[in-house]
């Protein structure tokens, strides 16, 4: 029922007309018209004192809404540690080698090794993406690394380091085309898509929906692969970065990342 609708059918329960009702909330029987016909959204305030005004209350309420997520494998995912689920998202895309049409690089697509070098080199990131949702307990596989990271210049120079050494190149471009992998490149772009030996890496200075990096570093949670500590994306920054992209299948991945933000409270609330 929309508001016009709720407000003319509560007038009507009384028996009071349009002009009544305006005379009460001081304002015009065009005013009260254009509400129940639609053509004006009142606010949720002028909603309540217009019915309060009729002798009614206006009640708000919210239904949990079922997404169709198992959630049977979800809490199968929370079970196990974050470094485990890792593991799961390289033994996915293991399994696809089979299927056509799958590039080399996403084939060997394992993301321990990769965080880890980029832990040890001390370099400030962030994991975000399809890998932070499997660290959290998403089901939904991945064949890319997505990291944002700390715009600081020494922090680009680690970085650059790094993927030297992984012999990274843009995405897509032709081999011939001359490209310099150093801190002055990542300093004049923000977002880079790189293949690599240990598959494929996308650094992004500016993520769709993200807050500023400070803000998501600090709500980020920390886990430990190979003893050293990895900041991954807090699940609402997630939902929020997924949302923001817009594509059918990331506003699904959305959706189940409520799902486990719920079984996650599940425990502490009971």
């Amino acid at each position: 029922m929309t508001a016009g609708e709720l407000l003319r059918e509560a007038r009507r329960r009384h028996g009071v007309t349009q002009e009544q009702l305006a005379a009460r909330a001081r304002t015009s029987q065009a005013a009260i018209s254009r509400i129940e016909r639609d053509l004006v959204s009142p606010t949720v305030s002028t909603l309540a004192t217009l019915l309060d005004l009729l002798g009614e209350e206006l009640e708000l309420s919210a239904t949990p809404i079922d997404y169709g997520h198992d959630r049977t494998l979800t809490k199968l995912n929370l079970r196990v540690t974050p470094e485990e689920r890792i593991e799961r998202l390289a033994s996915w895309s293991r399994g696809r080698r089979s299927c056509s049409g799958v590039p080399e690089a996403e084939e060997a697509f394992d993301p321990k090794p990769v965080l880890e070098r980029f832990a040890e080199a001390g370099i400030d990131f962030v994991v975000i993406g399809g890998v932070a949702g499997g660290i959290h307990g998403s089901s939904y596989g991945t064949f890319d690394i997505d990291l944002a990271y700390s715009r600081e210049p020494e922090n680009l120079e680690k970085m650059a380091a790094v993927l030297r050494s992984l012999a990274a190149r843009p995405r897509g471009a032709p081999a011939e085309v001359p490209f310099q992998l150093d801190a002055e490149t990542q300093r004049r772009g923000a977002n880079f898509t790189f293949t690599t030996a240990m598959g494929s890496i996308d650094l992004l200075g500016d993520p769709a929906g993200a807050p500023p990096y400070e803000k998501l570093r600090d709500a980020a949670i920390v886990v430990h692969l190979g003893g050293m500590p990895v900041r991954v994306a807090s699940l609402d920054h997630l939902i929020a970065m997924k949302e923001a992209s817009g594509r059918p299948k990331d506003k699904l991945m959305a959706t189940e990342y409520r799902t486990i933000s719920d079984e996650l409270r599940a425990p502490h609330e009971a």
